[in-house]
């Protein structure tokens, strides 16, 4: 019923506090519908991120085969700690490390695009400073941060060959970008602190 959410004194208030009130409904039994809270996560697992995010995704290896609750179990407090050991229960044993190589390979890979995006928005600060008119670059940097932030809410290990894929368009489009930036201010010294150039070519 609607006052099991809402308060009834007040139009849209909540009765629930935290997100720990909605999951003893919603993760009260494994037939729980993941996709409507984990709307992201469930998007890249099964290859269909919405056109607008300018993403290109397959779906996971595993999609047509293992359902969320084959990883996951809603019931149980932990589930997400859980995640490796289900991995080993299908596979075998040296698979419960497995996730835990994945988050790190996320990591790495996050960490040099942030480097990347770091750098160009220095050269196009630089510009700007110059009088150059950086909206369409600002507009592409915009883009390109917004596919990474929503890979991160999705969490990439839901499909790591789409996530670690869309790092590597990233890094490319950023190489485009500064190119672009840098052209757009011929003969301009572009601040390079700590090596940053360097790395977003690597």
């Amino acid at each position: 019923s609607c006052d099991m959410c809402h308060a009834e004194s007040q139009h849209k208030e909540m009765n629930l506090a935290s997100p720990a009130d909605c999951a003893s409904c919603h993760h009260d039994n494994a037939k729980a519908g993941c996709a409507r809270c984990h709307e992201r996560q469930a998007a890249l697992y099964r290859g269909k991120i919405p056109a607008g995010v300018g993403i290109a995704a397959k779906p996971d290896v595993m999609a047509e085969a293992v359902g969320c609750t084959d990883c996951h179990d809603p019931g149980k407090a932990g589930a997400l700690q859980a995640v490796g050991k289900a991995c080993a229960a299908c596979h075998d044993a040296k698979y419960e490390k497995t996730l835990a190589d994945w988050k790190a390979a996320l990591k790495d890979g996050k960490e040099a695009v942030v480097m990347a995006v770091v750098q160009a928005g220095l050269t196009l600060e630089n510009l700007k400073r110059q009088g150059g008119d950086t909206a369409a670059l600002d507009a592409r940097l915009e883009s390109i941060q917004n596919r990474i932030s929503y890979l991160d809410r999705a969490k990439g290990v839901h499909n790591m060959t789409a996530t670690l894929a869309a790092f590597e368009q990233a890094k490319r489009d950023l190489r485009v970008l500064l190119g672009a930036g840098t052209q757009a201010a011929p003969g301009a010294s572009l601040p390079n602190p700590s090596g940053e150039r360097k790395k977003l070519g690597a």
